[in-house]
């Protein structure tokens, strides 16, 4: 199945063969959540803070179907 990924902010370091975009359209198997997907990019779990599939905002447990669209925010680090 395929499903698209954008990745915002510095995630955006995570995109496959990066060409300066912010998605990929990425191959996964039946039955892949979204952290397996996360995994799979090696995005660090403390990196993100926002993930929206298909526009509603989402846990990194829920399973993605073919054709979704999978949106993720980072986490703002903030120094001092």
């Amino acid at each position: 199945m395929k499903v698209q990924i954008w990745l915002w902010g510095h995630l955006t370091q995570y995109v496959p063969d990066n060409n300066k975009s912010k998605y990929r359209v990425l191959e996964a198997s039946q039955g892949t959540s979204i952290r397996k997907v996360l995994e799979h990019l090696k995005i660090p779990e403390w990196a993100v803070n926002l993930i929206f599939l298909n526009g509603v905002q989402a846990q990194d447990k829920e399973i993605l179907k073919d054709g979704d669209r999978l949106t993720v925010f980072p986490r703002i680090l903030v120094g001092g």
